[in-house]
């Protein structure tokens, strides 16, 4: 049997809607993961060596942060993978191997050391210079803890790294990496 020309003609307007919607489907998809990959992208580009005194700051801020308890401003702080690559601590509050480098464990963290009465004291700033994209520096802190000797103050070294933005819509100054020695490591 054959079709008449106006219903031929009917269904290939059809198809030709279906594949038109098809195509934008496909179209639109490419463009939302493109989208996503280019913020996902920006969101990792750093666009800037770090400076002495933007980190210095950052590690202060931080310090205030984990004294008071702050910790949205603490999570803005830090990295989000891949750019994090670990927070360990020696005792009080032992966070080492694997624990150290998942960022999603890290406010509970904070919280934890909170509740011990954790406080940190910055003595010493040391900035290193920037490889590899990321501003590097020791320090040396004062640390007390209810969970240790007490809650009396003991010096520490520590290490760290960060990544620097001009990008006014991220954090200027984050920390990938934070290392803080054990007590009276600061007398060696």
């Amino acid at each position: 049997m054959e079709e008449s020309p106006s219903r031929s003609s009917t269904g290939d307007v059809g198809r030709i809607r279906g594949r038109s919607c098809q195509v934008l489907v496909v179209l639109c998809t490419a463009l939302t993961a493109s989208a996503a990959g280019a913020t996902t992208r920006a969101h990792l580009v750093t666009g800037s060596d770090c400076t002495a005194n933007a980190t210095r700051t950052a590690l202060a801020s931080f310090i205030v942060a984990f004294n008071r308890g702050s910790y949205a401003k603490l999570d803005t702080l830090f990295a989000r993978p891949p750019l994090f690559q670990w927070y360990a601590s020696n005792a009080p509050g032992l966070r080492r191997t694997a624990t150290a480098h998942d960022r999603n464990s890290l406010i509970a963290y904070f919280r934890a050391r909170h509740l011990r009465r954790d406080r940190l004291r910055l003595v010493r700033f040391t900035f290193n210079g920037n490889a590899g994209g990321n501003g590097n520096f020791v320090f040396k802190l004062k640390r007390s803890a209810s969970d240790y000797r007490r809650g009396a103050w003991f010096g520490l070294i520590g290490k760290a790294a960060s990544v620097c933005s001009d990008d006014a819509f991220q954090q200027p100054v984050q920390l990938i990496v934070v290392s803080l020695g054990g007590p009276n490591s600061d007398k060696g």
